[in-house]
Parts: C-alpha cells; structure tokens; sequence
C-alpha cells in the first residue's frame, strides 16, 4: 500500500524534509555514487530563505512508512516564462514499473494546470534510462542535449591557469579583472543585472522558453539563497578600462559543507567584447582563487548544452570531462493530459 503526502515549501516539515533529503541521497547514487551525502540542515535553511517568487509542491511517496519515491514541481512567479513549470519525479528502482510515476504526473500536472501553467520541463540522464523511457510515453519530447561535464582537480595543470592568467593580462590590456567573495556590492547590482543579460545567448535548443530578465531584487533573493547554510561563491568579473563597463563575468559556488564538490554557475562575455581572451582569463582566475580558499576541493562541474562549442573548447582544454549525458525535455500540459486521460480509458 502506498501513501502520498503532498506539500509545499510553506508546509513541509523539518522531519519530512530530512526524509526527502535522506532519499535523494539514496537516489544520488544513481548519478553521483562518489558525492558526500546533503545535509538536510542545508535543505531546511534554503526553504526558510526561499525567494517570495518561488514555489515549490512537493509529493512524497511512502510504503510501509519508508520513503521510496519524490515529486517536486517548482514554479517562478516572475514576468518571464509564465507558462511555465519545471518538474522533476524520482523513485527508488525496487519500486518503478509500478505505477507510482504515473500517480506522481497526474497530481503535478493538476497544480501546472490550476496555476496556468502550459509546459512542463523536465530533465533525464543516461545513468538512469528509464526516465527518458518514461517522459517518451507521456508524449514529452526532447529539447536541449546536454552534458554535465567534471573537472578532476587532481588533474588540473595549474601552468594552465597560470598561462590563462598571464594571457589576459597581456593581450587584454584595456580590460581588468578583480573577484568578488560571497554577495555583489550594491554599487555594481545594476552592471550585473545588465551582463546577466547575456545569459539568454546560451543554447536553448528546441525548448519553448522566453528568454529572463533578472531584477536587482531577484539577484538578491537568489544571492541569498546560495550564500545561506554556509554557502560560498565567488564571482571574477572583467571591466573595460575606457568605459567602465562590466563585460564578463564567471562565477564558482560550494556548500562549505560539503567542500569538495564545487559547482561551475554562469559565464558569460559580452558579444562585443569577445575575441581577447575574457573567457579563458576570468574561469583561470577563479579557479584558482577558488582553489586557495577551498583547498577540499576534489570536483568542479558544469551543465553545458552539446552546441555550446565555444565553452566547451575552453572546459575541455581545462581538463573538463564527461560525466553524464543529460537532455532536457519538454511537454505541453494538455497533450501529457490527453495522453493520462488515453491511458486510463484503455485500462477501463
């Protein structure tokens, strides 16, 4: 017999969090059997700093009062991508092909629907095939291919970073790079939302997302978040001399925690400015100042989209390597629904 609990970010209890937590830790080992376990202090201090814009329903899975299986739906109450909802649906293997998955998406996509909501996002990995199989069968369809890709520091050639550094110094020689450690200075929180702009140049591929358009106060709530619980992040930054313009930007967060996974955020170079070697110059020079304050870590990785070439070449030439192949999938409400709605007719 199972039961499902469902919540929200606003009602979840500390004990049902630490169960979640305990879980997916469970579930990690799937993707990343080598990662320290989350804490779920971590967990229960970033719901009590969850930005108001952000929602969160959550739908616990147990049988014979253990955790087996997690839905979460999370939505942003922002201007951008209104129609839109990112899902993510996760069971222990003894317990798939039982249903349970099914259950989840009905329940999820009746939330997505009452807040207006007409696609949903969701991602698979090839760790665990069964996810693609199932989105496939619930008319969910591929959007972007993706890989999360790793950095064994132990293999990094710190003559490389020291090569990188040096390079910009000299051949960008209009430009100056400096780091900040931990939150944005209110005197720079407009040039940072301006440059964040040219996030939305990432790949996309096929999804049917609009692009974003972050607001001071949106920077500080997510700036929040990251830096709660023992959170680090450093962010280099590249100005153009003649203009003082902030045109790039990389950025490195970790849980202080758990150290030795170390997270690779944004990049981003202003179209303009590209061609003198601003992308190399600000990821060596983070690394390595990451690499001075958090000497535990082991593991840098990133999320880069296959067409990404660009960002790959540098990654690669860093020493990034494959770790998983991830896609990203998209489905539209009322087809998944139809589909939902097919299935159960046929089991009449």
């Amino acid at each position: 017999m199972f039961e499902i609990e469902y919540r929200t970010a606003k009602t979840i209890t500390e004990v049902e969090v630490t169960e979640s937590v305990e879980l997916g830790n469970i579930l990690r080992k799937e993707t990343h059997p080598n990662d320290p376990p989350q804490l779920p202090e971590t967990q229960i201090q970033q719901l009590k700093n969850l930005p108001d814009f952000f929602e969160i329903h959550v739908w616990l899975v147990r049988h014979n009062n253990l955790a087996v299986g997690i839905g979460n739906l999370q939505i942003m109450n922002v201007p951008d991508n209104k129609h839109m909802a990112q899902l993510n649906l996760q069971i222990l293997p003894e317990y798939r092909q039982q249903g349970l998955g099914k259950t989840l998406l009905e329940q999820a996509l009746q939330v997505a629907r009452e807040a207006n909501r007409t696609l949903l996002i969701c991602e698979s990995n090839d760790q665990i095939p069964a996810g693609a199989a199932f989105l496939e069968r619930y008319s969910f369809t591929p959007g972007l291919e993706a890989h999360v890709n790793q950095l064994d520091v132990s293999t990094l050639e710190t003559h490389t970073l020291e090569h990188w550094i040096q390079a910009g110094k000299t051949r960008a020689v209009d430009y100056e790079l400096d780091i900040w450690d931990g939150a944005i200075p209110e005197s720079e929180l407009p040039a940072f939302v301006k440059i964040m702009e040219v996030m939305n140049n990432a790949p996309t591929g096929d999804l049917e997302i609009e692009d974003q358009h972050l607001t001071p106060e949106m920077i500080r709530e997510i700036e929040k978040l990251q830096l709660v619980s023992g959170g680090k992040r450093l962010i280099s930054y590249v100005k153009h001399k003649p203009s003082n313009q902030l045109v790039g930007f990389t950025e490195l967060i970790w849980k202080q925690n758990r150290a030795s996974i170390v997270s690779q955020g944004n990049t981003g170079v202003d179209p303009t400015h590209r061609g003198h070697g601003l992308g190399k110059w600000l990821k060596a020079a983070n690394l390595e100042h990451m690499l001075r304050l958090n000497p535990e870590a082991k593991f840098v990785r990133t999320g880069n989209a296959d067409s990404n070439t660009s960002m790959l070449k540098i990654n690669v030439e860093l020493g990034f390597k494959p770790y998983f192949a991830a896609i990203a999938w998209q489905g539209k409400t009322d087809t998944i629904l139809e589909k939902l709605e097919a299935q159960s007719l046929s089991l009449a």
